[in-house]
């Protein structure tokens, strides 16, 4: 999709469960450390106090939220809006998407179909899985 710049799906402990190719070009450091991804993405904000509390109180409360944020890629700085969506199931995960900010558009709305919702919780239960079963011969 045009304009379209990375989508993932995080826990509510901001632990990153699935990351789209364009996350992987635009934060290959991040990719190393799969925890507080969405702090590390706003915290590059020129608002980033103001987007901390609101990425916070959403994944608290399990609210969606918007805001914008600055990312840089090969040395040039893009204004991108990045959108959280909590998944219905299972509880406490989140739909994340960022998009390149236009002007012109307002109050953008993501929505997800129902096959990319289920795909996206097939993705998350069989990555719980086997967390769990790491947890159990690791123990």
């Amino acid at each position: 999709r045009e304009g379209k710049l990375f989508s993932l799906i995080v826990s509510q402990d901001d632990q990153m469960y699935y990351a789209d190719s364009g996350f992987y070009r635009l934060f290959p450091d991040l990719v190393k450390n799969s925890a507080q991804v969405l702090d590390a993405i706003v915290s590059d904000s020129n608002t980033s106090k103001e987007n901390l509390a609101k990425l916070n109180t959403a994944l608290i409360a399990k609210e969606q939220a918007t805001f914008d944020v600055n990312i840089t890629n090969d040395g040039q700085r893009m204004k991108a809006r990045m959108s959280i969506i909590p998944l219905p199931r299972p509880s406490g995960y989140f739909f994340v998407s960022a998009r390149l900010f236009a002007e012109m558009r307002e109050n953008v709305s993501i929505e997800i179909s129902r096959s990319e919702a289920t795909l996206l919780m097939s993705l998350i239960a069989k990555k719980t899985l086997c967390a769990q079963h790491s947890l159990l011969l690791n123990g």
